[in-house]
């Protein structure tokens, strides 16, 4: 299994696109499908289906202002070992209106030459070691990785691996001893006790080196950092005084706060520091909005925020 990168983007510099708008359509080889679960999609999306060959995406309530883009990770799995094949891509457009399948016009100035994508993947030979679960939960700010094997042939150790990009850099973690030879579950763990100050999403993969130095890679698995979320102090909430305090702890990286109403206009953006932070929303209209804080890694922290 790994995660497939998608990025769709909105060059146009006064145009917002709006929800239920955009419909992609993904054309896959038979040598991959969709996973079940595990997919990180943009607040508002949704899948609108997923068949064998090809799933298709909408933008759901989520809209897409000017000069911005999203980022989406679609877990798919190895079916048979093959490639490379090609992974294609169109951007088609909808009415508007819910569900997001019913076909419409394109936006505004829409430069068809950027509505199409292709990337080359490849199928490898199976693990060595036999993997039955791998999976990551953070548990006292810790990333706890377990893992499961139910056959080993001559298997030296696990060095595990964690990338908080997901752009190809992988940083060695330690290693863990393997069994050797075995044909009974065995069940294995590591904890990484510092993941990640400045990322919400961390990467992991376990790499299996047998004993004649052969070696393997394990799916790549996604974990949520949470912890993140303590970080982040915003008060008070009503705002009744037209101002509003953010107290960011350990956070690195260009952050910013957006504020958006029910439509998912921006009516109130502001650059944060480390620290506390002064917002002001005098002259917000009353109602409810939605805070989204992001840096450099993407979206660490969402809240409704009230104004009175």
């Amino acid at each position: 299994s790994i995660f497939l990168k998608i990025y769709v983007g909105n060059t146009s510099a006064s145009l917002t696109v709006g929800s239920y708008k955009l419909r992609p359509l993904f054309f896959i080889p038979s040598i991959i499908s969709v996973a079940a679960e595990g997919h990180v999609l943009p607040t508002g999306w949704t899948f609108l289906s997923a068949e064998a060959g090809s799933f298709r995406l909408s933008n759901g309530t989520g809209t897409l202002p000017p000069a911005q883009q999203r980022e989406i990770l679609i877990k798919i799995n190895g079916v048979t070992a093959g490639g490379p094949s090609v992974v294609q891509a169109n951007m088609q457009f909808s009415n508007g209106s819910a569900p997001g399948s019913a076909i419409g016009p394109p936006t505004s100035s829409n430069n068809s030459a950027d509505d199409a994508a292709s990337v080359n993947i490849q199928v490898l030979s199976a693990l060595p070691v036999t993997l039955t679960e791998f999976n990551a939960n953070m548990v006292n700010c810790q990333a706890l990785l377990k893992w499961t094997t139910n056959t080993e042939q001559n298997s030296d150790r696990f060095d595990i691996e964690k990338s908080i990009d997901n752009t190809g850099h992988w940083t060695s973690l330690g290693s863990v001893k393997a069994a050797g030879n075995s044909f009974r579950e065995l069940d294995y763990s590591f904890i990484d006790k510092t993941p990640s100050s400045s990322s919400s999403k961390i990467f992991y993969r376990l790499k299996t080196i047998d004993l004649d130095g052969s070696y393997r890679y394990s799916q790549v698995i996604l974990l949520q950092n949470n912890c993140l979320l303590t970080q982040i102090m915003a008060f008070p909430n009503p705002v009744v005084n037209g101002r509003m305090f953010v107290n960011m702890k350990s956070i690195t990286g260009n952050t910013e706060s957006t504020f958006l109403n029910y439509a998912g206009q921006v009516v109130k953006k502001q650059i944060l520091v480390s620290g506390l932070n002064t917002l002001n929303l005098q002259g917000i209209p009353t109602g409810i909005y939605l805070m989204k804080i992001t840096n450099d890694s993407g979206i660490i922290h969402t809240s409704k925020v009230v104004v009175q």
